[in-house]
């Protein structure tokens, strides 16, 4: 009798049947049934007790669910021989649990051109899907007990907070719903007072945050780009994957999970599960994904001082030693020491001492071999040599970044390449290292351009500091790239002279003041004995949108061109002034006041009295600007109780020269006070804040001096309860 062929295992529909009959009897994969306490212990990752590499995806979510059910508090897994190379014995009628390995590429011998026969790696279509079986720590003798780390419930709840500061999400605390708004991309959560616990806020809050990550400019995820409606089943799938990745980022952090926020979704998964198989690993690749970007995001931000400092007391004490003399392993020094000698043979070209060097500094995760300029880099981390790195910039296409973009050393169990790149990709690499050096002048010596005597004078210092950051980056190169660097800064510079040159040597023409009703204060120019009106629109490059201080500058060629078929309105006012290019003059319109802001620059350069007289007819009464400031006091103060708590200390207007040390100082919602001397404070954006609240004890003061607050501002801090603002 013929035997009957065995029916092929169908793995994937038995751990979804698996998630699906624990969430029909109401208990999430990550719940552990049996314990109602189980929700105020921490959540741990499952990763392999050898290696010490996390599980991910479904796999992840498996081993959860198993350990789960079996009532395993230890996240270690491990495959037999694992374990019998450690010297552990599985104990004997223990069943293992299977998990899914994904085998892209092999290695095969092929045959050349020249006939002769070598390895080659070749990609495998479709690949290839192997199952191995894995057992729990528990489920062996001999073992030495896990060590979960210890964190204290402040320093949990600490770290939850710093992650979404790190993240730049826009999160804003009002009404009693969570969500996250795709049309605003920003996060709104109820005040922290209302939940019942820290845990349950941050546990939403992360939720949230995995909705977040969908919008287009980030991971680009249909479930939010593409949103549908509520109770959709795309709607279904992405709370999927948030509350997923929101289980994952917990059981990294150990924030305990709050079990009855699932429980509102369970139904619409269901749903979804039954209907494909392959749902619940998409959905658990997807929440990896999430989890890994958000906490990527966390690790760029978190690279502290004091690795600065030991790695630059490392090269102080490498250039200590004396040629032979090699430092202790694991030390900054010996690092340092091995960077020179990298540094070396690169530049020499001698890439077969470079790779032992490589190898000797980043070990077993080093993988050699050349990179196709197709190869997907996806999930790994690439260095070409050790000083420069692939980033993947489009599906399958990588180019090389050097080190300065390098964020962090790879983990173990990371994968790193070391190959050599290719042209394009060098070239890409000293485009984007001019760019750093044109971004780090900006924001280092902006103030260049507004505290020169003359214009020309502050583009030749900055020109000079750019010169500079690009001749400290290119000293990081091998003589060739150093040299190529050079010259293409040097090629952009001289073009960028010549175009500012073609622009001052244009004729300039008198300047006059429009007397309009709007925001704006809207300049003209005159030309071939025609008046012409700057339109509205492209008055905005004059007007600072946030301050609303008006700068004039003498019109180009160009402008006058594009404007020299236009007409005079009745109502301009000429201006007893003829600007030269090197003229600028700058005023303040801290009430929207633009008449008021019209004559006070009337009158600065030198208009006709009964022009000005005119014009004066039309700006604000006192009384007006006193109520003005009075509303933007009121929003001042609401939103500032908004974003600081009980913190927040309404203070009146100080002097620039006023003590603030020790305090955060907040002048108006758009700019903190930055003390940058025991006695001196400059005002900075809100951006470059950090994002940082005020911790526990720290005084806070709101410095209130402007009344910038707009209409819409305005009406919604009206609508608003008071009593909700004042008793934060």
């Amino acid at each position: 009798m013929a035997t009957q062929p065995k029916e092929r295992r169908d793995w994937r529909q038995e751990v979804t049947d698996t998630i699906v009959d624990m969430m029909e009897r109401g208990v999430a994969p990550w719940q552990k049934p049996w314990d109602d306490k189980a929700a105020a212990r921490a959540l741990q990752m499952p990763h392999n007790g050898v290696t010490g590499r996390p599980y991910t995806g479904g796999n992840a979510l498996y081993l959860m669910a198993k350990g789960s059910a079996l009532g395993y508090d230890d996240p270690r897994w491990m495959t037999y021989n694992q374990a019998q190379e450690k010297g552990w014995q599985v104990r004997k009628g223990e069943k293992g649990t299977q998990v899914e390995f994904w085998q892209f590429d092999r290695v095969e011998k092929v045959k050349g051109e020249d006939g002769k026969w070598r390895e080659e790696r070749v990609k495998l279509d479709p690949p290839m899907q192997r199952l191995y079986t894995v057992f729990n720590a528990q489920q062996m003798d001999g073992v030495p007990a896990i060590q979960p780390p210890k964190r204290e419930e402040w320093q949990i709840n600490e770290t939850a907070e710093r992650i979404l500061k790190n993240s730049g999400a826009v999160i804003q605390h009002e009404g009693t719903r969570a969500y996250y708004s795709p049309a605003s991309d920003s996060i709104t959560m109820p005040p922290k007072a209302s939940f019942a616990s820290e845990v349950g806020y941050y546990g939403t809050a992360l939720h949230e945050l995995g909705h977040w990550t969908g919008h287009e400019s980030r991971l680009n995820r249909e479930g939010i780009t593409k949103f549908d409606y509520f109770g959709s089943t795309q709607y279904a799938k992405e709370e999927l994957r948030a509350e997923m990745a929101s289980v994952f980022l917990q059981a990294e952090i150990g924030l305990p999970h709050d079990t009855e926020r699932h429980a509102s979704y369970v139904d619409n998964w269901l749903e979804t599960l039954k209907k494909d198989k392959n749902e619940l690993f998409r959905a658990a690749r997807d929440a990896s994904k999430i989890a890994d970007y958000v906490m990527e995001l966390d690790r760029e931000k978190e690279l502290t001082n004091d690795q600065a400092q030991q790695l630059q007391q490392g090269r102080e004490d490498a250039e200590q030693l004396q040629p032979n003399d090699v430092p202790p392993r694991g030390t900054p020094a010996y690092a340092a020491k091995l960077r020179q000698s990298i540094q070396e043979r690169n530049a020499t070209g001698d890439y077969h001492v470079l790779h032992a060097q490589v190898r000797e500094q980043l070990g077993d995760n080093v993988n050699f071999g050349r990179l196709a300029s197709d190869e997907p880099i996806k999930g790994k981390v690439i260095a070409e040599t050790e000083h420069s790195i692939a980033l993947e910039i489009a599906p399958g296409q990588a180019v090389a970044l050097y080190k300065m973009d390098l964020k962090a050393l790879p983990k173990p169990g990371q994968q790193v390449s070391i190959g050599a790149p290719s042209e394009q990709g060098r070239e890409v690499a000293l485009d984007r290292m001019i760019e750093q050096a044109h971004e780090k002048t900006q924001a280092r010596h902006g103030e260049y351009n507004s505290t020169a005597l003359r214009p020309e004078e502050g583009q030749a210092l900055m020109q000079g500091a750019e010169q500079w950051e690009v001749q400290k980056q290119a000293e990081k190169l091998n003589p060739a790239d150093k040299a190529k660097l050079m010259a293409k800064s040097n090629t952009q510079t001289a073009q960028a002279a010549t175009k500012k040159q073609e622009l001052d040597s244009a004729p300039r023409e008198k300047a006059y003041i429009e007397n309009v009703k709007d925001h704006a204060a809207i300049a003209a120019v005159a030309r071939d004995g025609k008046t012409v009106a700057l339109p509205e629109l492209n008055a905005v490059a004059y007007v600072d949108k946030v301050s609303g201080d008006l700068t004039l500058k003498a019109p180009t060629a160009a402008t006058l061109h594009a404007l020299q078929e236009k007409t005079v309105t009745p109502d301009t006012v000429v201006v007893n002034n003829t600007p030269t290019k090197a003229d600028s003059m700058s005023f303040d319109n801290s009430t929207g006041d633009a008449a008021g802001l019209a004559a006070d620059t009337l009158r600065r350069m030198g208009a006709e009295p009964q022009n000005i007289e005119k014009v004066m007819g039309l700006a604000m009464t006192p009384e007006q600007k006193q109520a003005k400031l009075k509303e933007s006091l009121e929003v001042l103060q609401y939103d500032a109780k908004e974003l600081l708590g009980n913190n927040a200390k309404t203070h009146p207007a100080q002097t620039a020269e006023g003590n603030y040390k020790g305090a955060i100082v907040g002048q108006t919602t758009y700019h903190v006070m930055q003390q940058v001397s025991a006695t001196q404070t400059v005002a900075h954006d809100k951006s470059t804040f950090n994002g940082q609240v005020p911790q526990p004890g720290q005084h806070v003061q709101i410095k209130y001096d402007q009344g910038r607050a707009t209409a819409a501002q305005v009406a919604q801090t009206k609508a608003r309860p008071k009593e909700k603002a004042m008793e934060r």
